[in-house]
């Protein structure tokens, strides 16, 4: 008898599962891609509506997505962050990134969160804030495609706070 390969030895093994089982298993991901697909078109409708103006309409939506959709829903995170674009206060704004950044970390929304909070905590006179939040981008999120946003953010707040040597040090 030939011996195991060893990457078989490391798979689990197959249990014999029912046509019944299977039929079970294919409907439930079949609802969790239509609820993920239907997210989506809901997110991008409310999005559009904020763009048309219609910005109560937009909050509205995304309160009831907020409400009807399982936070563990891969597009929960991105509610959160289209909820902060269309808050009516600086406060709520925060609120929503802060949930998105610690609830989320590991989501696509979690490094624009950062931007968007920091950025916030600039136009807010906080350039100590500004800088509190790039730096755990920089450590949490070094390889990003956002990343010369956030070192331009960066700069930006270190030169304000007369701080150079930070400053050159986002921008090297």
């Amino acid at each position: 008898k030939p011996l195991p390969h060893p990457v078989d030895s490391l798979t689990p093994p197959r249990v014999a599962v029912s046509a019944k089982h299977n039929q079970k298993q294919n409907k439930i991901m079949k609802k969790n891609l239509t609820l993920t697909i239907g997210t989506v078109c809901k997110l991008t409708a409310a999005l559009g509506l904020a763009q048309a103006g219609r910005i109560d309409s937009a909050r509205a939506t995304l309160k009831r997505m907020e409400a009807t959709t399982p936070p563990t829903d891969t597009l929960f995170p991105g509610i959160l962050y289209s909820s902060a674009l269309v808050a009516p206060s600086a406060e709520e704004v925060r609120r929503q990134l802060q949930r998105v950044i610690v609830e989320y970390p590991f989501s696509p929304w979690a490094e624009p969160a950062m931007i968007a909070l920091a950025q916030l905590d600039y136009a807010n006179g906080d350039p100590a804030a500004t800088g509190r939040t790039l730096e755990k981008f920089r450590t949490d999120h070094a390889t990003s495609s956002l990343y010369s946003v956030a070192a331009l953010w960066g700069a930006r707040a270190a030169f304000d706070l007369n701080e150079a040597r930070s400053a050159c040090t986002w921008v090297s």
